[in-house]
């Protein structure tokens, strides 16, 4: 997930960011809910905002 951190002030969707990191959807899902926990990104109403 470091690639979100790399793109600062972005919105990215799960879907696409599981695409480019060539994971699944549910991998995603897992790190974004744990980076969010942790107050590291938001989620947005479609996509995750560093």
């Amino acid at each position: 997930m470091a690639w979100l951190f790399l793109h600062p002030g972005q919105e990215y969707p799960q879907v696409e960011l599981a695409r480019r990191l060539e994971v699944s959807p549910s991998a995603v899902t897992r790190e974004v809910d744990r980076l969010a926990a942790a107050g590291l990104l938001v989620r947005g109403e479609s996509a995750i905002c560093e």
